[in-house]
C-alpha cells in the first residue's frame, strides 16, 4: 500500500465537507439564477435571453472554479445522477448531494422571497408562481420531453469530456492504415480538467438561449423543485425530472463510448 504525507492525507475533503459544499454551491447558484430573473422583470426586460445567458456563465463558471475540488460542484441532481449511474460517484454520495440539493433549492427560492419582498408581477400572484419554470403552452408533452433531454445531454457530454473522463496523458495516436500512417495529437487530459470550469459555464449559458420557447430551458430539476414546492405546484416537475435525468444518463453512456481511456496508446511524432 502506498503512503503520502499526512498534508496529502489532508487534502482531501471528508465526506460530510464535500455534502455540505456541494448543498452551499447549489443554493448559491440557484439565488443567483433566480435572481437574474427577478431582476429582468423588475427592470422591464424578463424576455432578455442574453443577459440571462450572460449571467449564468459568470456565475457558474465562478462557482464550479470555487466549490470544483471541494464538491465537483454539481448544482444540479440531473448531473449528480448521470454520475452515479455511470459509475463515476458512489451510491451513498449521489443520495446526500440530491438531497441537499434539493434543500437548498428551497432555501434558495426562501431567500429570493426575503430580498426582493414585493413582487415584481405587480399581481396577485406569489414570487413562487412567478419563478416556476413552466413550458411552452404550445408545447405538447413530446415535444417538452425532446427539449429537455437534449438540453441536459449537451450539458452532461460537456460535463464528462471535461471535467469527468479519466484519460491518461495522450500526446499524440499513432493511426496505421494501411501503408499509410499519420499521427493526430490530442488535447492533453490535464488541460482539459483545467479548463473544464469555463467549457461547461460557456455550456450552462449558450443552452439558457436554447429551449426558453419549448421547454422553459431548466435542465436542472433542482431548479424547477424550489419554486414547484413553495407554490405546491408540481405539474410540470416530474416532466423535467425525468427529461433531465434521461438526457443525462445518455450522455453518460454516449461520451464514455469516445472516451480514449487508458487502452489508448500514445506515440510521439518524430
Amino acid at each position: 500500500m502506498k503512503t503520502y504525507p499526512k498534508e496529502i492525507k489532508n487534502a482531501t475533503p471528508s465526506f460530510l465537507q464535500s455534502v455540505f459544499a456541494e448543498g452551499l454551491v447549489t443554493f448559491l447558484f440557484l439565488f443567483t439564477v433566480m435572481a437574474f430573473s427577478i431582476n429582468n422583470v423588475r427592470q422591464g426586460t424578463p424576455e432578455n435571453l442574453v443577459l440571462a445567458a450572460i449571467g449564468v456563465t459568470l456565475s457558474s463558471t465562478a462557482f464550479i472554479y470555487s466549490f470544483g475540488d471541494v464538491s465537483g460542484a454539481n448544482f444540479n441532481p440531473a448531473v449528480t445522477v448521470g454520475l452515479v449511474l455511470n459509475g463515476k460517484m458512489p451510491l451513498l454520495k449521489g443520495i446526500a448531494y440530491v438531497t441537499v440539493q434539493l434543500i437548498a433549492a428551497v432555501m434558495a427560492t426562501l431567500h429570493v422571497q426575503a430580498v426582493f419582498p414585493n413582487n415584481p408581477l405587480g399581481d396577485h400572484t406569489s414570487i413562487f408562481d412567478a419563478l416556476l419554470v413552466q413550458p411552452n403552452a404550445q408545447s405538447d408533452l413530446l415535444t417538452f420531453f425532446l427539449m429537455e433531454a437534449s438540453l441536459t445531454f449537451i450539458l452532461l457530454y460537456v460535463i464528462f469530456s471535461t471535467a469527468v473522463d479519466k484519460v491518461e496523458n495522450v500526446d499524440a495516436i499513432l493511426v496505421n492504415d494501411g501503408d499509410k500512417s499519420f499521427t493526430v495529437y490530442t488535447t492533453i487530459p490535464a488541460s482539459k480538467n483545467t479548463f473544464a470550469p469555463i467549457a461547461i459555464g460557456f455550456t450552462l449559458g449558450f443552452l439558457c438561449l436554447l429551449g426558453g420557447s419549448t421547454s422553459g430551458g431548466c435542465f436542472n430539476p433542482a431548479r424547477a423543485f424550489g419554486p414547484a414546492l413553495l407554490s405546491g405546484n408540481f405539474d410540470n416537475f416530474w416532466v423535467y425530472a425525468a427529461a433531465d435525468v434521461t438526457g443525462a444518463v445518455l450522455a453518460g453512456i454516449t461520451q464514455s463510448s469516445f472516451a480514449l481511456g487508458s487502452k489508448v496508446s500514445a506515440a510521439k511524432s518524430s
